[in-house]
C-alpha cells in the first residue's frame, strides 16, 4: 500500500512541478513579450479541464506544453523564455533540498519526509528531460524539440545571422 502511495504522490508531484515549470515559460513570456495569450495544456488524451489559459488532460501527470500568442522577438528574450521552466523546477529543486537540510532533524510532519524525496526527484527529471538537446517522442509533444534544444537552434542561428 506504502508503494501505491508514493507512486500517486510522484504522479501528483510530475503535475505540480510540470505545471510550475509551464508557469516559469509563461512568466518569462510575459515579461519580456507583454504576452497575455499564452496557453498551457497538461497532459495527453481527452480534455477533463478547460479554463482560459489551462487545458489539464486525463493523462495529466506525463507532459506539458505551452502556446504563446507572441512568438517573435530578441533572440536572448526567446532564450530567457525557454529557459524559464528549468529555471523554475531548479528554484523548486535548490529551496526543496535546502528545507531539507535544516529540517533533518525536527520533528516536521512525518508526511513531509515522504513528499520531500519524491518532490526533489520530479523536480530533476523535468530539468534533465527538458534540457536534454532532442525532439520528444511522445504525446502532445511529439517532435517537438526540448527546451534545451531550443535554446541550443536561437544560439546556433544567432550566430549565423551575426556571420552573414
Amino acid at each position: 500500500m506504502e508503494t501505491l502511495i508514493n507512486w500517486v504522490l510522484l504522479l501528483l508531484l510530475f503535475f505540480i512541478f510540470g505545471l510550475a515549470h509551464e508557469l516559469g515559460h509563461a512568466a518569462m513570456s510575459r515579461i519580456f513579450f507583454k504576452d497575455k495569450g499564452w496557453i498551457i495544456t497538461m497532459g495527453s488524451g481527452p480534455a477533463i479541464i478547460r479554463t482560459k489559459r489551462l487545458v489539464v488532460n486525463l493523462w495529466f501527470f506525463v507532459e506539458g506544453k505551452i502556446n504563446y500568442s507572441v512568438v517573435d522577438g530578441k533572440t536572448s528574450h526567446q532564450i530567457l523564455r525557454s529557459a524559464g521552466g528549468f529555471i523554475v523546477n531548479i528554484v523548486f529543486a535548490a529551496l526543496i533540498f535546502l528545507f531539507s537540510i535544516k529540517y533533518s532533524e525536527a520533528d516536521v510532519l512525518p508526511f513531509w519526509w515522504r513528499i520531500v524525496p519524491l518532490a526533489l526527484f520530479a523536480n530533476i527529471v523535468i530539468v534533465v528531460v527538458t534540457m536534454l538537446p532532442m525532439k520528444y517522442f511522445f504525446g502532445v509533444v511529439k517532435g517537438m524539440p526540448s527546451d534545451g534544444l531550443h535554446i541550443l537552434q536561437l544560439i546556433k542561428n544567432r550566430k549565423g545571422k551575426k556571420g552573414e
